[in-house]
């Protein structure tokens, strides 16, 4: 390869580290409704009922108030939080804001009964009026 291919490959390579680097601090500005999520589970936990149908959107809060009231009493350690968003591109084509628009939660529950079990569950999200909100509770179907 000659001094002028290697410095174009070079160049090329240190583009790619730049975009990279950049779609890194765009992203990490982005936010993440994690917060969110793990806060609606610390209120359950702590029996904070009104608390946690703050995190919900108003019409899921209505809807799904007795269902949380009788979660409240379980307890729930996290495995894993996976935060989903569309694609840039994706954003672009279909003229959507580029952010999560779902979350899926794993998480070891524990009832009061004593019965324990590993669940998943993928949450839909929505960013309004500067904060997240739940577009239905975790485990709800």
């Amino acid at each position: 390869m000659s001094m002028a291919g290697l410095r174009a490959a070079f160049g090329l390579l240190l583009a790619g580290w730049l975009v990279l680097a950049g779609g890194l601090v765009v992203d990490a500005r982005r936010g993440s409704p994690e917060a969110t999520l793990r806060g609606y589970l610390a209120d359950l936990e702590a029996r904070r009922t009104e608390a946690a149908l703050a995190a919900l959107a108003p019409d899921a809060a209505a809807r799904w108030r007795d269902f949380v009231e009788f979660q409240q009493f379980n307890r729930y350690r996290v495995v894993s939080i996976a935060v989903r968003s569309p694609s840039l591109l994706e954003s672009l084509t279909q003229r959507r804001a580029w952010r999560a628009t779902e979350v899926t939660l794993v998480a070891d529950i524990s009832e009061p009964s004593g019965v324990e079990w590993r669940g998943s569950t993928v949450v839909p999200v929505e960013f309004v009026d500067g904060r997240w909100v739940l577009l239905r509770p975790p485990f709800a179907t």
